[in-house]
């Protein structure tokens, strides 16, 4: 990374640029950490004397200590960074409504009907869901206190992410498409996905998202719109076993794979001439 950002080759980086760099490795710097990340003596004057610089000693230093106090904050709470714990504090006092501490009975479900809809409402997912609330409830009480809530977040989303890979590997392996196609199906879904944030790895398509991209590729008028939506409706729900209006009006990567070989197949709006070449 330093080396990616120091265009020059003069061996230091700018304080802000060195910042810009240490993000670009995947990590969250809030405005009040920036300004203490780098330590003095690893800032040095830059050849003008007008501003502070960081060479590539200091700036290995200060992202493995950056790292390290990553790690420490993770394994503290759970999996989770500080700002996640605050968020999931709110929710969790959402729910505990007679302010004991714990969530149980009718809060508590729900708590885990409003959190994990596509789990609680999904009969074949429900056995699932009941086991890890087992794991997480060790004492059988029927309840659980905040350090249990976030116990269970990171297991539903270790589950999920499970399910997700699952999911998508059969989702390749019915379309047929290749490695390639599907690198290149991924990146137009995901600038079609414009509300999940840009460090995602998953997010959904709303029937809008998808009939804006569908309309760049080959115009859209009223009659093809709705003839799209039925599609959009029809194959998720032969994919899931449900009735369209049951279903949520969003579709996630492997969900969107299908819908496009559906698509390809019936040649819908012409679509095969006008991606073709």
């Amino acid at each position: 990374a330093f080396k990616q950002f120091d265009q020059d080759n003069n061996k230091e980086l700018p304080q802000a640029v060195a910042l810009e760099a240490i993000e670009s490795l995947g990590f969250k710097i809030d405005q009040k950490a920036q300004k203490a990340f780098f330590k003095v003596k690893e800032l040095t004057r830059s050849s003008d004397g007008l501003t502070y610089c960081v060479r590539q000693p200091g700036f290995i230093r200060a992202g493995l200590r950056f790292s390290q106090s990553k790690r420490e904050v993770y394994r503290r709470n759970g999996g989770w960074s500080d700002e996640e714990v605050l968020e999931f504090d709110a929710i969790f006092k959402r729910y505990d409504v007679k302010k004991t501490g714990e969530v149980s009975n009718k809060e508590l479900v729900r708590l885990v009907e409003d959190l994990f809809p596509d789990i609680s409402t999904e009969r074949s997912m429900r056995p699932q869901l009941l086991e890890l609330m087992r794991e997480v409830d060790q004492n059988g009480s029927g309840s659980l206190d905040f350090a249990d809530f976030l116990r269970l977040m990171q297991l539903v989303r270790e589950f999920q992410d499970r399910e997700r890979v699952v999911k998508e590997n059969a989702a390749i392996k019915e379309t047929g498409f290749s490695t390639q196609e599907v690198a290149e199906f991924r990146e137009l879904f995901l600038r079609g996905d414009t509300n999940s944030a840009p460090d995602e790895n998953v997010g959904e398509l709303s029937f809008e998202e998808f009939r804006k991209m569908i309309h760049m590729i080959t115009p859209l008028g009223d009659a093809l719109t709705m003839e799209l939506s039925k599609i959009f409706d029809q194959v998720r729900s032969t994919l899931f076993g449900k009735e369209p209006k049951s279903l949520r009006h969003e579709a996630d990567f492997p969900e969107f794979l299908l819908l496009m070989k559906h698509l390809l197949e019936i040649n819908f709006a012409n679509i095969k001439e006008k991606t073709s070449g």
